[in-house]
Parts: structure tokens; C-alpha cells; sequence
């Protein structure tokens, strides 16, 4: 069974620059996610992508997945040859891919990176 490799959408693949805005999927890739994404699963992973759009407590969930799906195939990001699965849920993995991560090492250093999440 190949590891897998959690892939957050937001602000990781969709570059989310303006944030949940309306909640559509308004913007392009970040550069390099979809040559990236297809090198991992090339590598053996098994890749999947992790959003919060799909939360049924979220308003018009039942309408994100596909437009993430959509998103996805219209530019070029192709199930099967840069990601296995699309969720809601995180799974058990390897690795967890998020640009809201805090990388735990210690409790100290994980409230000072947290803090640092925080705008002024």
C-alpha cells in the first residue's frame, strides 16, 4: 500500500489570495502545485487533497465538491495523475501539506509559530 500524502487546497494548490471571499473557486494554482502534485504521485504516494469547502457544516457544501472538482480539471489537475482522493476529512498520512501548519517540535516553539499566524 503507497504512503499517503495530505494536500491542503486553499492557499496550497488554489492560490486563495483574496480568502473565502464567496466561497467560489476564483483563483489560479499556485505555481508549480500541479507539476508538484503529479512528481509525488509519480514517486509512488498516494495523494489527497483536504478541504474545508466540503465541511457539510459549511454553507453550500453540498455544491463545493463539485466545483473543487471542476477547478481542479479545468486546470489541468487530473485524479489518478496528481491526486487519488479529494475530502473533508483529514486522513492518516505521512505528511500533512498545509500553508496554516505549525510544525511541532516543541510546545514552546509551537505557541510562538501559532502566535505568528495571528495579524497584528
Amino acid at each position: 500500500m503507497p504512503h499517503t500524502i495530505a494536500v491542503d487546497l486553499d492557499g496550497v494548490i488554489h492560490a486563495y489570495s483574496k480568502g473565502w471571499n464567496d466561497g467560489t473557486m476564483y483563483d489560479v494554482p499556485v505555481p508549480g502545485s500541479r507539476e508538484a502534485l503529479e512528481k509525488l504521485t509519480a514517486h509512488g504516494f498516494r495523494v489527497v487533497i483536504v478541504t474545508a469547502r466540503m465541511n457539510p457544516k459549511f454553507p453550500a457544501a453540498d455544491k463545493q465538491e463539485a466545483s473543487v472538482r471542476e477547478w481542479l480539471g479545468q486546470n489541468g489537475f487530473k485524479e489518478g495523475e496528481h491526486y487519488h482522493e479529494l475530502t473533508n476529512n483529514k486522513p492518516a498520512a505521512i505528511a500533512y501539506i498545509d500553508d496554516r501548519a505549525v510544525v511541532f517540535t516543541d510546545w514552546e516553539q509551537a505557541i510562538i509559530d501559532a502566535k505568528k499566524l495571528v495579524p497584528n
